[in-house]
């Protein structure tokens, strides 16, 4: 992957977020066991973060998922922002595999279960 792929958020105040991906390189899916992962949001590139995303590889090591807790998202302040994920290969190659904006929403009703 040589160039990365953009990909569009959407996130609610107060509300758990998460997005699972699987990689794919010619229709063959990588096997995540051993990468590792870290995506954060920022108002712009070198300003202070906002958010960082948690990152999960799934057992059979075909998706990862990013996620953020609603105590998180509660804390953003409505607006857009931007994002991106990157990955460290166990061969040691480092690589941004996806960027875009984020737009988080505030939310209507405050009285939650």
């Amino acid at each position: 992957m040589a160039i990365s792929g953009n990909y569009n958020l959407v996130i609610e105040c107060g509300a758990d977020f998460s997005l699972t991906f699987v990689l794919k390189n010619n229709g063959e899916v990588y096997d995540l066991t051993d990468w590792v992962f870290a995506a954060q949001m920022r108002n712009a590139p070198g300003e202070t973060v906002l958010a960082d995303f948690d990152t999960e590889i799934s057992a059979d090591g075909e998706r990862m998922t990013i996620s953020l807790d609603y105590e998180t998202t509660a804390a953003l302040d409505e607006g857009h922002f931007k994002w991106d994920l990157f990955a460290l290969r166990p061969d040691g190659v480092r690589m941004r595999l996806l960027e875009g904006n984020v737009t988080v929403v505030e939310r209507i009703t405050n009285a939650v279960p």
